[in-house]
């Protein structure tokens, strides 16, 4: 077992089963709090559920670090209180023993070392707060997904003539997206033009949503869709590499879609030029608990 702590000024430590910095017992790692609100009625036996979400994560690391002679002690001492700066925020990654890495942003939110329980350690504790209520699963984490298919136009025995193509890519598939995390999560979609294309449209299959963009593109633009938790947007790619917002073209009933947990069935539209797209998804699933 092993935890990463980094820093957002880039310092991190090691803390795990192996000196300098050790790990004596750790908490809320797996733990999961849900928040019910209920309201009672006069007259009536037990409540009515109005709302449940699950709280902040809070974790809580204690340990033991050793020291080759006094002066030693002092220095980790020292880039502990510096890396658990309170007003830094980090990421926590932890690798279990089943060879899973798994990692969340957190805030510490305590840092404290009591007294040495001989002269050449040092006892200390750490407490976190996660905003986000889950851990991002690394080894899953950024899985690249296509939403267009190469249909082979190869066939035995091959005669090549003029204008023969080996393969025409499709974009109006159904394509199956497979989240395996525990929650439903947010995506990234790129969409690549190599031709012309009004209107393109990434339609939810299953529950009929979809976003769409009412505009229309050319060959060598690109289309970053973003609806991350806290981080959506819609960003145009020209040929130039000039970056522009692209959110003004936004269809009015479009939405930024989720993966749902398990199968999600997604689809490439557009009202002309279709056959131009090609389309990605970026996913990182997460888990409850680890």
């Amino acid at each position: 077992m092993q935890i990463v702590y980094k820093n957002t000024n880039g310092e991190q430590v090691v803390l795990g089963q192996q000196p300098p910095f050790l790990v004596t017992s750790k908490k809320g790692f797996a733990q999961v709090d849900n928040v019910i609100t209920k309201q009672t009625q006069y007259g009536l036996d037990g409540s009515i559920l109005i709302n449940q979400q699950l709280d902040d994560k809070e974790l809580e690391i204690e340990g033991e670090f050793i020291a080759s002679d006094s002066s030693d002690l002092e220095n980790k001492k020292t880039q502990l209180a510096s890396i658990f700066n309170p007003k830094l925020a980090g990421t926590l990654t932890y690798f279990p023993d089943n060879g899973g890495v798994y990692y969340l942003d957190v805030l510490v939110e305590k840092f404290s070392m009591n007294e040495s329980s001989t002269n050449l350690s040092q006892v200390y504790s750490i407490n976190f707060l996660s905003l986000d209520s889950y851990w991002v699963d690394k080894n899953q984490a950024d899985k690249l997904i296509p939403l267009s298919t190469l249909k082979k136009n190869l066939t035995f025995p091959l005669r090549i003539s003029t204008g023969f193509t080996f393969a025409v890519r499709s974009s109006n598939n159904i394509q199956t997206i497979v989240n395996d995390g525990d929650v439903s999560v947010g995506m990234v979609v790129i969409l690549e033009f190599t031709g012309e294309v009004t209107n393109p449209k990434v339609l939810n299959v299953t529950t009929g949503e979809y976003f769409r963009l009412e505009n229309t593109y050319k060959v060598g633009e690109i289309i970053r869709i973003v609806t991350l938790r806290g981080e959506k947007e819609v960003l145009l790619t020209t040929r130039d590499g000039t970056e522009k917002n692209n959110l003004e073209f936004w269809d009015e009933d479009s939405i930024f879609l989720q993966l749902d947990k398990g199968n999600n069935f997604f689809q490439l539209q557009a009202d002309s030029g279709s056959e131009n797209m090609i389309g990605t998804v970026r996913i990182s699933p997460k888990v409850l608990g680890v």
